[in-house]
């Protein structure tokens, strides 16, 4: 963990799965959180997550762990402070949440993070006449004071939709250990990747230093074959004859001076 307040950033990511339609995202989401550079990642679904997505789905989550009890030692004696995206997010779950009910592991980790001002990130999944419900709405506007962030669900024409994975993570990504983001469009600092997004930035950083040093090597090998580039050149001596120069230090020489060239 470094920093403080709303730059803190952390080692640690929850991900905090609810029943819903689009807790089979669930995977896709856990691996995409893996792949931020996270040094733990903790899945913890809600106890009727498990009508849409089983636990072993998450847990076959390669650098992921899944947690299904107060007692694991992931999360003893405290949960570690850490990013919790709650995502999907029910309409049971956003209204309990809004309310400060904490009936389950899942939701008393996001309660925890709310008291700590940890950053909590909440992605509802809620069908259209769910989401214009007046306890919704009135969650929608509540959590938000209390330092939560909502990432709202997307209408591609079919009714509002669980924000695209890619959404998801530009709401993370901030928050996590090590990558340094530009403070607006017009910052010229460097996004540091962590290493673990795999060789594919080794391959390309390889590549561009390779660019960068070609006028340097160019250079030299210009050099190197320079001199013979030299080895004739006219030069008034007062005779009108051709000198000839060997190599580099050599004194000039007539041609057919009896010594050869």
């Amino acid at each position: 963990m470094s920093g403080g307040g709303e730059n803190e950033s952390f080692e640690v990511a929850y991900l905090i799965v609810s029943g819903t339609t689009t807790a089979a995202r669930g995977p896709e989401i856990l691996r995409a959180l893996v792949g931020l550079g996270f040094n733990t990642v903790i899945a913890i679904p809600t106890p009727n997550a498990a009508r849409t997505i089983s636990g072993r789905e998450l847990a076959d989550v390669a650098g992921a762990q899944l947690v299904e009890s107060y007692f694991d030692l992931a999360i003893r004696p405290r949960p570690p402070r850490g990013v919790v995206l709650f995502a999907p997010c029910s309409f049971n779950s956003l209204n309990k949440l809004a309310h400060g009910i904490a009936d389950s592991l899942a939701l008393s980790v996001a309660a925890e993070a709310i008291g700590r001002k940890t950053p909590v990130i909440v992605a509802p999944s809620l069908n259209q006449p769910l989401l214009d419900h007046p306890m919704a709405q009135a969650s929608l506007r509540r959590l938000p004071e209390w330092g939560v962030r909502i990432v709202p669900p997307v209408d591609e024409g079919e009714g509002p939709r669980l924000a695209p994975t890619a959404t998801l993570l530009d709401a993370v990504r901030p928050r996590v250990i090590g990558v340094d983001l530009p403070q607006d469009p017009g910052d010229a600092g460097e996004v540091v990747i962590p290493a673990r997004q795999g060789p594919e930035r080794a391959a390309l950083l390889a590549l561009e230093h390779a660019i960068d040093d070609l006028p340097d090597r160019l250079a030299s090998e210009d050099a190197a074959v320079g001199w013979p580039l030299e080895a004739l050149q006219e030069a008034d001596d007062g005779t009108g004859q051709l000198l000839v120069q060997g190599r580099r230090g050599d004194a000039p020489r007539r041609r057919g001076d009896g010594r050869g060239l």
